[in-house]
């Protein structure tokens, strides 16, 4: 078998259905790539866009983005296989330099970033519910005893 070459496979997926269909969509692509390849290294979803032309009729997909490491001859299957899905709209498979692996990693820490935030802002916004919860049974405590 040949060396191995670095890849990275970008796709649109069709948006039309529902969101558990089309990460499922995206894991049978990712299962595809790691039966095909030596290295599956990771994937990034960009998220949904609009196109700036129609493809395929529909005015926007889901772009996922799949770096890996594989045989020479592993991208001719792999972009057979895409073309016969028909909820891949688009898909541009090209070999890649080392530092797509830096732009993938980056691209996890700053969704790992996202997701503390995300969960720091919830936390303080449940802390802030109970604060005004308090404030709220004071407040009405203190008119009570006035009324009386």
């Amino acid at each position: 078998m040949a060396e191995s070459q670095l890849y990275e496979l970008t796709v649109i997926f069709d948006s039309q259905g529902e969101e558990a269909d089309i990460q499922r969509e995206f894991d049978i692509v990712q299962s595809l790539i790691e039966k095909r390849c030596k290295e599956f290294i990771g994937r990034s979803e960009w998220g949904q866009r609009d196109f700036v032309y129609p493809i395929k009729k529909r005015k926007s997909g889901y772009y996922v983005y799949y770096l890996f490491r594989a045989a020479v001859e592993a991208p001719g299957l792999i972009s057979s296989a895409l073309k016969m899905d028909e909820k891949v709209l688009r898909h541009l498979l090209v070999k890649t330099k080392p530092s797509s692996i830096d732009y993938l990693n980056k691209q996890k820490q700053i969704k790992e970033q996202i997701e503390k935030d995300v969960s720091e802002i919830e936390e303080s916004k449940r802390d802030l519910e109970i604060v005004e919860e308090k404030t709220t049974e004071n407040s009405e405590s203190i008119v009570d005893e006035q009324i009386e």
